[in-house]
């Protein structure tokens, strides 16, 4: 992926946690059972492991990227 693609994916990430932020909130409260957040948590865990992922990975692309623009305008200096 590259430096674009890596941002869009960790922002996807990102949202999806805000959008099921408020399962989360039900189930601290009591207001769901362990079985119906299972499924859920498991999820957020997954999103929160795909962000740390991409975000290990931000620093090289970026390097990529900041690289291929600085070609593109014929420059030779970082």
């Amino acid at each position: 992926m590259n430096y674009q693609e890596l941002n869009f994916a960790i922002s996807v990430c990102k949202q999806n946690l805000k959008l099921t932020d408020y399962k989360a909130i039900k189930f601290a409260e009591g207001l769901i059972s362990d079985e119906e957040y299972q499924p859920i948590k498991e999820q957020r865990e997954g999103w929160r492991r795909q962000i740390n992922e991409y975000e290990a990975l931000l620093p090289d692309a970026k390097i990529e990227w900041e690289t291929a623009i600085y070609e593109e305008d014929g420059e030779t200096d970082i």
